[in-house]
């Protein structure tokens, strides 16, 4: 996007977010470049424009203790990651979980996330169960080649248009 166009959309009320620079595997960098990452990407964007920025969203949802550290100390009010749920308002956490809707997304289930919450939390349970023991079954590397496919796959079924 340009800076015209993310203006446009914090004029529209749109939250504008950080979510670096160039969008690195943080925990693969060294804090200080962590810190440029995180801190030079807040600071670009308020200034661009004109008004804080107040959250950090987690590229590839790849983070380590030292990133949430820095990004409290950047100033950051909260840290969104990629683990799907619901947050608890009372605990206030800072480090929040979410839904994203992709491209396979169907309404039944963002329909499911809003209407039926104990059952998505329980449908989310299992499913970081079944996850963490196909990881330790196939290690690190194997587990995310095989989320890698699955993922492209999805997607690129789920953006297929239909021929008549």
């Amino acid at each position: 996007m340009t800076v015209d166009q993310l203006r446009e959309l914090a004029r529209r009320g749109h939250g504008v977010h950080s979510h670096s620079r160039t969008h690195p595997r943080l925990p693969a960098l060294t804090p200080a470049q962590i810190e440029d990452e995180l801190k030079g990407s807040k600071d670009d964007l308020e200034a661009a424009l004109g008004r804080p920025v107040t959250r950090f969203s987690i590229p590839g949802g790849a983070y380590d203790d030292r990133v949430v550290d820095i990004a409290r100390r950047a100033g950051y009010q909260a840290v969104m990651n990629s683990v799907e749920g619901y947050n608890d308002e009372a605990a206030a956490p800072f480090l929040l979980r979410r839904f994203t809707p992709r491209a396979y997304s169907d309404v039944s289930m963002l329909a499911g996330i809003c209407e039926r919450p104990g059952y998505t939390a329980a449908r989310l349970a299992m499913k970081r169960v079944a996850l963490a023991a196909a990881r330790g079954v196939m290690g690190g590397a194997g587990y995310s080649r095989l989320r890698g496919l699955l993922v492209r796959g999805a997607t690129l079924s789920g953006s297929r248009t239909r021929r008549p």
